[in-house]
């Protein structure tokens, strides 16, 4: 049975839980950075037992969500970070590309979105391209969202304020497609969220926003002094880097509680070294 048709009989557990797969591993990256953690001879605590860990790591995988990989991909960087070494820089030349190698060859939906985004980058297809088969809707969806963004914050350097996406969405946009609003059966696809936080954000708060982003991202990263700091501020740093890829909303799945819980382990990590 085929990774694909695994994850079928999943979907409807999943929706009975969550609104989609996406938003099913959204709520456990945290998790994953554990889970992971479990196997790797990393300086993380062992939280839950090796049967949790391989559970948690099976449903990121069989979610067929390639923000689930993105999610797993973070973890393992973080994780291999901690200890960083020859070794481990080696290991991860082989680990990442490798699992990129088997979810592309071994899952369709991942290959379909990974070469859809090649060809975007490619200039192959254009975002102005009728819809095909071949392409993926939601790989479409979001670049073409992060374009209308670029427009905006290119017009707007310092946005044009928190819900305005849309207003946006309606003098930028040059897809069409059902899914912007063109043809039968059409409706306006994340006109209002953009896809994902980080498009809504450039879009909303112009570059001065990706800006504060990243400055808060990085002034409150820290590294490996303290361990129980670094496991909580690494945890939630996975977490906050997959909703800027796909979340859409600034209050969801608990965002708030884990920017905050980034925020206050960096304070108490200085804190406690300095005591």
């Amino acid at each position: 049975m085929k990774p694909d048709e695994i994850a079928g009989l999943l979907v409807y557990p999943i929706h009975g839980l969550v609104s989609e797969p996406a938003a099913f591993v959204i709520v456990q990256s945290a998790a994953i950075y554990f889970a992971i953690g479990r196997f790797l001879k990393s300086n993380v605590s062992k939280i839950g037992s090796y049967s949790d860990a391989i559970i948690i790591i099976t449903t990121f995988i069989f979610s067929l969500s390639s923000t689930g990989y993105f999610a797993l991909f973070v973890a393992i960087l973080l994780l291999f970070s901690k200890q960083l070494n020859l070794k481990r820089v080696i290991a991860a030349c082989f680990v990442l590309p490798g699992m990129v190698f088997l979810l592309y060859t071994s899952v369709p939906k991942f290959q379909e979105r990974f070469n859809t985004m090649f060809l975007l980058m490619a200039g192959r297809i254009y975002v102005d391209a009728t819809y095909g088969e071949d392409t993926a809707g939601s790989t479409l969806i979001l670049v073409n969202h992060f374009l209308v963004a670029k427009e905006n914050a290119g017009d707007h350097f310092f946005g044009t304020g928190l819900g305005s996406h849309h207003v946006a969405f309606q003098r930028y946009n040059t897809l069409e497609t059902w899914f912007t609003g063109y043809g039968p059966h059409s409706m306006l696809l994340n006109e209002n969220d953009a896809s994902s936080l980080f498009n809504r954000i450039l879009s909303e708060m112009g570059y001065i926003g990706v800006f504060a982003v990243f400055v808060f991202l990085i002034k409150f990263y820290i590294g490996n002094n303290l361990l129980l700091w670094s496991q909580i501020n690494h945890s939630s740093l996975v977490v906050i880097l997959t909703l800027l890829l796909r979340g859409g909303h600034y209050f969801i799945l608990g965002l708030p509680f884990f920017v905050l819980a980034y925020y206050y382990s960096s304070k108490l990590s200085k804190t406690n070294s300095s005591m």
